[in-house]
């Protein structure tokens, strides 16, 4: 075809051309040369380039003449890296996010690309960055994750101020965190709350951890305060928790403002919660009311002792779990903390002749409670309730929620980890051992079925009193079964003395199957 050049003259060139759509609207692709054979290849180039604009074509699969020259102003990476950083830091984020940002920066990102121009790092470096240098030093999926997203926002920066035109992490797709495994693993683990409670029974090792199986986040657990609690000490009402607020670690001094070189850090209480659903109250079980007063009867008698430190903070002041000195329990003590009992437990199941038992993060024991909230069948609003999830699926759906709602939601996960439930047996129990109720017990538990059932479902269950030696029961059908047991022990005492250390969860099945032949008899008689 001929066309017109700069200065007027007709010319004779070659025009290769291909149209394509975009919202239905024809758009061209149109390339003229002075030969047929360099139009064709100009186009080729030309098309490529279009298809990569489009998002057809990775850039990485351009030709190596069709690549467009990276423009940069020699700027170091790790300049740019110090400018992100400050206007991140101007966003409102949480203390503990941007010391973790901060510990990605210095100890991976920054030794990896700081001393780089822009324009020199490539798709291949941040590729063998992730695939090679991150996986080298053992870091899994999470933090290959928060790394690549990083490099990607400082040149997305880089990009906005003019920096640079290229992005080398533009057709990388970000590493996915795939926690499939430990979450299946901690489904198989539900038994656990249960075993270490029953372990723990009324210590206070049980009160410093009953929190951790109610599901709750480790900063959530440690920033309770005694105020965040109704009618704890009021046995007549139920007991509410009120959860609103965190244990946070904050800098006090930077390295360079510190006389030992190192940064100073502190503990504060922070009135903002990880999620928008993670402020929450629901209700406490008898178990849990009980576990908490038994902490605060050993918190007041340290706060008589020299070395109580009583804060300034009001906050602070107001904790429920602290040291004996009342400083608040730093996240790594209570990590520490959680291992070693762990460990212990593990020990004694090896000394038993039993397998050792697979290790599980203080932070997994909030999956297995979710677990175990899903198999008791409640409802995914009241799980919601009590974790304080924020997830899209768990908290459009659902949008109110009474705190009394969790009565019985809060019930059935207490039930569960607090070997309540008749199924629920003793270790012992649990590796098949066997329990046999000599006749005179049988008669025993007649007697008493026969002389204390009327007075028992006559009475308001409110006002019955309730054998010491039992667990606090809610109907009128558990106390009639605590009442059995207290009579089989005292009749067992006398007549055979030796069954005197059979455990409650194994008398009270076998008192349970004796109430139930009973109850068959008299239905046949």
């Amino acid at each position: 075809m001929t066309v017109k050049s700069a200065n007027g003259r007709k010319q004779r060139v070659w025009r290769t051309v291909r149209t394509y759509y975009v919202d239905d609207k024809p758009k061209k692709v149109s390339v003229d040369r002075k030969t047929p054979q360099a139009s064709i290849e100009a186009f080729e180039l030309a098309w490529a380039r279009k298809q990569v604009e489009l998002g057809l074509l990775p850039a990485s699969e351009l030709p190596d003449a069709a690549k467009p020259k990276p423009r940069s102003d020699g700027r170091l990476y790790g300049s740019v890296i110090d400018e992100w950083w400050e206007v991140r830091k101007t966003k409102g984020r949480a203390e503990g996010t941007l010391n973790a940002d901060e510990n990605l920066l210095n100890l991976h990102i920054r030794p990896a690309f700081a001393h780089r121009t822009l324009s020199a790092i490539t798709e291949a470096d941040v590729r063998k960055f992730l695939n090679e240098t991150l996986t080298e030093k053992g870091l899994g999926g999470s933090v290959k994750r928060r790394c690549f997203l990083t490099v990607r926002e400082v040149f997305t920066h880089a990009i906005r101020r003019g920096y640079t035109t290229t992005d080398p992490c533009r057709w990388i797709e970000a590493p996915v965190y795939e926690p499939e495994v430990r979450n299946a693993d901690n489904s198989k683990r539900t038994w656990m709350p249960e075993r270490m409670l029953e372990k723990m029974r009324g210590t206070t090792e049980e009160s410093y951890w009953v929190m951790a199986f109610l599901g709750l986040r480790q900063s959530e657990r440690l920033g309770l305060g005694w105020s965040s609690f109704e009618n704890l000490a009021n046995r007549r009402k139920t007991a509410f928790v009120a959860v609103d607020r965190q244990l946070e670690r904050y800098k006090v001094k930077d390295a360079a403002d510190s006389p030992t070189g190192k940064a100073e850090w502190g503990l504060r209480v922070k009135w903002v919660m990880k999620t928008k659903n993670g402020e929450r109250t629901f209700a406490l079980s008898e178990e849990v009311r009980e576990a908490l007063l038994r902490w605060k009867k050993q918190q007041d008698e340290w706060k008589k002792s020299e070395g109580w430190k009583q804060s300034d903070d009001a906050a602070i002041a107001d904790l429920v779990f602290t040291n004996p000195d009342g400083t608040p329990i730093k996240h790594v003590a209570d990590n520490k903390a959680w291992h070693k009992l762990f460990d212990r437990f593990s020990e004694e199941a090896v000394k038993a002749g039993r397998r050792p038992w697979a290790q599980v993060r203080g932070h997994d024991m909030r999956h297995i409670a979710a677990t175990i909230l899903a198999k008791e069948g409640v409802p995914p609003r009241h799980a919601t309730k009590i974790l304080g999830h924020g997830t899209e699926a768990m908290t459009s759906y659902y949008t109110h929620l009474d705190a009394r709602d969790t009565i019985e939601s809060v019930g059935a996960l207490t039930s569960a980890i607090f070997a309540r439930s008749l199924k629920t047996l003793d270790e012992e129990v649990a590796e098949g051992a066997v329990v046999e109720i000599p006749d005179a017990v049988k008669q025993q538990v007649k007697k008493t079925k026969r002389k204390v059932a009327p007075a028992v479902e006559k009475a308001e269950p409110a006002s019955v009193v309730e054998p010491a030696s039992v667990p606090a029961m809610e109907s009128v059908s558990d106390v009639l079964l605590a009442r059995q047991l207290e009579a089989v022990r005292d009749r067992m005492s006398v007549s055979n003395p030796s069954l005197n250390d059979i455990p409650d969860a194994v008398l009270m099945r076998a008192v349970q199957q004796a109430m139930a032949d009973l109850t068959s008899t008299d239905a046949l008689n």
